[in-house]
């Protein structure tokens, strides 16, 4: 049995309300992180702190099904994560664009609001995708140190923002 969500909402922490779209930096954790169980018959139950993808999915139920994934598929088996404690991944990765049409009174602008969380840190990355006025807005949280994202240290902490930015780019 796999429990799962489709995403968080924020609530009204930060001023913000729904998930990721049309307002900045609404991948927050609030949004991202998401209950996930698996109650599997042979494994005993435990709570493993790793960062997990939804499309790590399929090919773990593959992989508990014997199931050769195929090549295309791009999440990784967590039964590794499950069986060893062993981790998957150094980093997750979410993308979300939002084109609000012609009649949304409240945001004019296609955007794309990008996240690459390890962790210890998180880039959140939002693209206005204008003709008349692209522009770029990064907010980077030191998670050790500032569980809810609220001191944005884009600003300060250049060559962790660079190489995040980098690794977003190549994802």
């Amino acid at each position: 049995i796999i429990f799962t969500s489709e995403h968080g909402d924020m609530f009204g922490k930060h001023g913000r309300f729904m998930r990721g779209g049309p307002l900045r930096g609404t991948f927050y954790d609030d949004v991202l992180h998401i209950p996930f169980f698996i109650k599997h018959p042979r494994i005993p139950p435990s709570r493993l702190d790793e960062l997990v993808e939804q499309i790590d999915i399929a090919p773990t139920l593959l992989d508990f099904l014997s199931i050769q994934k195929e090549p295309s598929f791009q999440g990784q088996s967590l039964v590794p994560l499950i069986a060893e404690k062993k981790a998957i991944h150094e980093y997750v990765f979410a993308g979300s664009e939002y084109n609000p049409g012609e009649d949304n009174p409240y945001f004019t602008e296609h955007t794309r609001v990008e996240a690459i969380r390890s962790k210890e840190w998180k880039l959140i990355k939002e693209t206005v995708i204008s003709k008349d006025s692209p522009s770029e807005y990064m907010e980077l949280y030191d998670l050790t140190n500032d569980k809810e994202e609220v001191f944005n240290l884009a600003a300060t902490k250049k060559e962790i923002l660079d190489d995040f930015n980098v690794l977003l780019s190549e994802w």
